[in-house]
Order: C-alpha cells, then sequence, then structure tokens
C-alpha cells in the first residue's frame, strides 16, 4: 500500500497519496497508522486537534509531524508537543522558534527557510536526544557541534566558511549537502564516522576540491555527486578503500570512468546525465551492479559485456545482463 500523507487544512483531515484526496477523520488517521508518514498541518492548527494528533503521535513516534505554509508560529501552541519526536517546520516565515527550545524529546528535526527567516540554530543548543537534522538556516551554524547523538545532517543551502564544526559530532555518519557556498569544505574529512556522503550543487566544488578533501574520508561506504558543473576526475577515488556504491547525477564533464577501476570495493554505480566525455565503460569492468541512464554505443556495450565480471547490468533502461534489483534510479539517501 502506498504510504499517506495526512493533510489537515482549516481543521479538515484529508489523505494524499497516489496523487488523490480523501476526506478523513481522526479515526482514520488511528485506523491507518502503519501507512501514514506525516501529518501535516497546512493552516494554523486548532489547538484541539493538535492536541489529539501530539497524543497519537506518542504511541506512534514514527510518523513526522509538520507545520506547513503561511502562518505564524505564535499560533501554534508548541507546549502540547513536548513528547514529539518528529518535527519539521516548514513556514513561509519564521521569527525565532524559541517555542522548539523545550521540545527535549525530539530525535528529527527539520526546519526551513522558506520565504523569510531571522531563526538562530542556538534554538537547538538544549536539544540532547537530536539524532537528525534538516535545515537551510546558516545562523550560527556551529551550534550542530554541540550536539553529540547527530547520525545525520542534511544542511541546504547553507553559507559558512567551514564545516569544521562538524569533527565535534563523534556519531555523524550520514552528511548531505545541497546548494549553498561553504569556503572550506575540508571539515568533512574531520567527521571521524562518516560512511554517507551526498553532495549536490556545492558552489565552488572542483576537481582540486573533491580530490583534496574526499581523498581523506577513509570511511565512506555510499557516496552520491550531482550537479557539480567543475567536477571531471576521481582521482580520490583510489584512496576510498570501504566505498560499495556510486551515485552519480549531471556531471557533464567528466573525462573519464578509468579512475573508478582503482577501487576494488566499490561495488554498485548508478549514473544519470553522467556519461564521460570517451563515452567509454572502461573502468567499470569489476563491479557488480551498473546502472546507466545514458546510452552508449552498441559496439561498446557488447565489447565491454565480454569484459563484464559483475551480475547486474542496465542501460538506458534496458536489461543487458542480471536485473535492476534496485527498481529504477537508486539513492543512498535513506534515513
Amino acid at each position: 500500500m502506498q504510504k499517506i500523507l495526512v493533510d489537515i487544512k482549516d481543521s479538515k483531515i484529508g489523505f494524499l497519496s497516489g496523487g488523490t484526496e480523501i476526506s478523513s477523520s481522526m479515526s482514520d488517521i488511528i485506523a491507518n497508522k502503519d501507512n501514514i508518514f506525516r501529518i501535516q498541518f497546512s493552516s494554523r492548527p486548532d489547538v484541539r486537534l493538535l492536541k489529539d494528533i501530539s497524543d497519537f503521535l506518542i504511541d506512534n513516534p514514527h510518523i513526522d509531524l509538520r507545520f506547513y505554509g503561511n502562518y505564524c508560529e505564535d499560533l501554534i501552541d508548541w507546549g502540547l508537543l513536548n513528547d514529539i519526536q518528529r518535527l519539521s517546520i516548514d513556514l513561509w516565515e519564521t521569527k525565532d522558534l524559541n517555542g522548539i527550545k523545550n521540545l527535549k524529546k525530539l530525535k528529527r528535526l527539520g526546519i526551513s527557510k522558506i520565504v523569510k527567516s531571522s531563526v538562530s540554530l542556538k534554538v537547538i543548543e538544549n536539544l540532547d536526544n537530536l539524532e537528525m537534522l534538516f535545515t537551510s538556516i546558516s545562523k550560527d551554524i556551529e551550534t550542530i557541534g554541540l550536539l553529540k547523538k547527530f547520525n545525520l545532517v542534511s544542511l541546504s543551502e547553507i553559507k559558512t566558511d567551514n564545516l569544521d564544526f562538524l569533527s565535534n559530532n563523534i556519531h555523524l555518519s550520514k552528511l548531505w549537502i545541497s546548494l549553498g557556498s561553504i569556503k572550506n569544505i575540508s571539515g568533512i574529512a574531520k567527521v571521524q564516522n562518516l560512511k554517507t556522503l551526498s553532495i549536490h550543487q556545492l558552489k565552488g566544488f572542483d576537481d582540486f576540491v573533491a580530490n583534496s578533501v574526499l581523498s581523506n574520508c577513509n570511511n565512506l561506504e555510499d557516496l552520491e555527486l550531482m550537479n557539480l558543473a567543475n567536477l571531471s576526475r576521481f582521482t580520490f577515488i583510489s584512496n576510498l578503500k570501504n566505498l560499495r556504491t556510486l551515485n552519480l547525477e549531471g556531471l557533464k564533464k567528466i573525462d573519464s570512468y578509468k579512475d573508478f577501476g582503482q577501487c576494488d570495493s566499490l561495488k554498485v554505480i548508478s549514473g544519470y546525465d553522467s556519461r564521460p566525455l570517451d563515452k567509454s565503460l572502461v573502468g567499470l569492468e569489476n563491479l557488480d551492479s551498473i546502472i546507466l541512464g545514458d546510452s552508449y554505443s552498441k559496439s561498446e556495450i557488447d565489447s565491454f559485456v565480454k569484459r563484464f565480471k559483475g551480475r547486474n547490468l542496465w542501460i538506458r533502461g534496458k536489461q543487458i545482463l542480471g536485473n535492476n534489483k534496485f527498481g529504477g534510479r537508486i539513492s543512498i539517501l535513506n534515513e
């Protein structure tokens, strides 16, 4: 069954699934609790309904609570949320979000800057149980380094000088960076237990930065690189002795896949809009599974198949060998 998004607007409850909306009720929410992934208020929350939802989430902590839309944070009764574990705030404008300071049971928090925000991340400094943070707030971002339980941090459109504060997060194993302007990203290599890294359209991320920083991320197992206009070489790949999965998308200046042949641990590669300039598959022979969305000549594919030692080969939606056990495009971005 498809997962359900519950949308509450003007105190009316709707189930959104598969592109359709069904008018629902609180009893429907309770009956479908195992299939609901998020409950969101897209207008000012009614106090009674918010309390009912909050009480429901105490027994169903796997479900996200989201505040979304064009209404003021002061219209939310934050005192009803003391037992909430998963919260996302995507309001058009946010002032300070001081209401979340006392939500000490939060484990997953998302704070986005949609239109306007003066929020400082100091509001999270006492949320000691936080394990996952998704944010586009730059002010006082170094506060992240004060919390010791983070295992996942996602930074979107962040502007900061460096990421050195991440070195304090000893349990941090997943880091996602999207857009933004970060002058020095060498702090990534200081995250001792980093195993999953995704970098998407980050300003200034070129061959020099990639090869000087990523070559020191010795524990990486899964790497995703997307829409990086100045990335063409992967000499760092030979230093990643634990790398298993590589996902590429929108990398239009790759010289060749040959560097990938220098990484003995690499088992899976997925690539879309990332065909190398030499239009060759050389370097991928020893992988187990290959999923490529770009086109290659018949002669190149035929020649490669003879050398390929793996089990699964899909090119441009066509099954050449084995099967696409990933069901299409893969992503390393699993919570």
